[in-house]
């Protein structure tokens, strides 16, 4: 059942990745990857709060599994980031690839500080609460 919940939110994070790409791509004016930025930006966020909330007790874990591997996983995308950031070298925009490089690794960041923010509490009442199983990339 976890595989098909993983299939299924793999699925609809592609799709709902491919029609963000295109809203954006249709207004945006700057050779800066925006709509991958924006993208992995803000699946690194909701994968903070997700692992928060599923930290804090709120969510059950396996919410993990078809959320955070399915959707999120399939939603972001770190090949597109690094064939952006490589086309834009190559274009000899080197500003833009700097600024791609410097803004998905500082604006990714914030997924640690959005786990932080919604486990706070939780991990602070209990500081020997660990990172569920099904979070595959927790330390």
């Amino acid at each position: 059942m976890e595989l098909l919940g993983v299939a299924i939110g793999g699925g609809a994070g592609a799709l709902a990745r491919y029609v963000l790409e295109g809203v954006i791509a249709e207004r945006q004016q700057s050779p800066l990857p925006l709509s991958t930025l924006m993208i992995n930006v803000s699946g690194s966020i909701a994968l903070g709060v997700l692992v928060g909330m599923v930290l804090a007790g709120t969510t059950p874990s396996g919410v993990l599994v078809w959320g955070g591997t399915g959707f999120l996983g399939g939603y972001t995308t770190f090949s597109t980031f690094t064939y952006g950031t490589l086309r834009l070298i190559e274009d000899g925009v080197w500003r833009y690839a700097a600024m791609n490089v410097l803004l998905s690794v500082r604006c990714a960041s914030l997924e640690q500080r959005s786990d932080t923010w919604c486990s706070n509490e939780s991990i602070s009442e209990d500081p020997s609460r660990k990172c569920p199983t099904t979070c595959r990339g927790c330390s």
